[in-house]
């Protein structure tokens, strides 16, 4: 969906949404703030209570539209894991059955933010499994409350996915990520028509470098 900031209606940002409309009652949009970022600074430093923001949507194709049976591969990275949850939650509210496999892929463990989350609905529902991925550091993974693997998460994900020809994929994230899961998934036999993704796209309109003071 669209936020425009009213105090610029030039300043529009795309988010994916977390939430669920009918069980959350409300619309969650996780939103990383960047370094001199227009809206997600606003978003971050000056929003407050009571204020009024303009939306428009919901948009986009990327959504829980899978028959009950099948399994389910997800692959995000950073806050692409958002609109995968939201998938989740979707479609265990419509009664999945069949196997849903995240794996969840971030640069340094900072960016596995949504962890205990995701862990809270494996431990609930047998049919999900998250592996958390980290590209960018190695170290002693034993400092977390879960399982690690070293690499990025497209990688490892088609390395050990094992029923990927019967599978539907969803891809958000990274638009290098999502593009090249998109690529590896077709070869290893997904049909394109259960590809689902969602590419982050920056388009950097700041006035300012990051690095500026």
């Amino acid at each position: 969906m669209n936020v425009r900031s009213p105090e610029n209606h030039h300043l529009i940002r795309s988010y994916s949404i977390a939430s669920h409309p009918e069980n959350d009652g409300y619309i969650e949009l996780q939103i990383r703030h960047k370094e001199n970022g227009l809206l997600s600074g606003w978003l971050s430093n000056d929003l407050v209570m009571s204020d009024n923001i303009e939306i428009q949507g919901p948009s986009g194709t990327c959504f829980y539209c899978t028959d009950p049976e099948r399994d389910l591969l997800l692959i995000g990275t950073g806050t692409g894991i958002s609109p995968l949850y939201g998938i989740v939650k979707e479609a265990l509210s419509q009664g999945h059955s069949g196997d849903i496999t995240i794996y969840y892929g971030s640069r340094n463990g900072d960016g596995l933010y949504l962890m205990p989350e995701l862990m809270a609905l494996a431990e609930e529902h047998d049919n999900i499994d998250v592996i958390a991925t980290i590209s960018g550091e190695e170290g002693d993974y034993d400092a977390y409350d879960y399982e690690v693997v070293q690499g990025r998460a497209n990688e490892i994900a088609f390395d050990e996915y094992s029923n990927v020809k019967n599978c539907d994929l969803y891809l958000c994230g990274n638009s290098a990520m999502v593009k090249a899961a998109q690529k590896q998934g077709f070869l290893a036999g997904i049909a394109m028509d259960k590809i689902f993704v969602d590419p982050f796209e920056h388009q950097d309109l700041r006035q300012s470098s990051r690095n500026d003071d």
